[in-house]
């Protein structure tokens, strides 16, 4: 499950009021009751989805996302105490995606992990470019023999969190 709208100018941000409600419009996509477990990246939105969505949370990662944010104009990051720093200074474990999967492969089945597009990015699966990874968004994946082999997406908060609306 990847995160909602983002707070701007903070460092290690949480929801907005519309990421909260999108986070909640994601409900009906996950399955009933609580799941064999959770596992989270350490920043706060991260720490926020399973409360908001009335979840325990089984397992903290940081291999799933940290509190730093990218600011918006792409260029530059926002670390946990607000400073900002080029994006290029930034340098995420290569192995970030292999660790991510040994990870899930070693949960139980129905494992539901909370963490942002940097981290599905990580997970180089084949065909996907950053923009098929929209905030908001359930997903499912199915790892076999450490290899992600089949994922698809469950559904998506839609633009308007109003009521009901959502989108799969």
């Amino acid at each position: 499950m990847l995160h909602g709208e983002k707070q701007p100018g903070e460092g290690n941000p949480g929801h907005t009021e519309k990421g909260r409600r999108q986070i909640v419009s994601l409900r009906p996509f996950l399955p009933e009751g609580q799941p064999p477990a959770v596992a989270i990246g350490l920043g706060r939105r991260h720490l926020e989805m399973p409360e908001i969505l009335g979840l325990k949370v089984t397992h903290y990662c940081f291999d799933l996302g940290g509190p730093q944010s990218l600011e918006p104009d792409r260029e530059h990051i926002r670390l946990a105490d607000g400073t900002i720093i080029d994006r290029k200074q930034f340098r995420p474990s290569p192995k970030t995606g292999e660790a991510i999967v040994a990870l899930l492969d070693s949960l139980p089945g129905g494992t539901i992990f909370c963490t942002g597009r940097p981290i599905a990015r990580a997970l180089k699966i084949e065909r996907m470019e950053p923009k098929d990874f929209p905030s908001a968004s359930v997903w499912r994946l199915v790892i076999e023999d450490g290899q992600i082999v089949e994922h698809f997406m469950l559904g998506q908060a839609s633009d308007d969190v109003g009521g009901k609306d959502r989108e799969v």
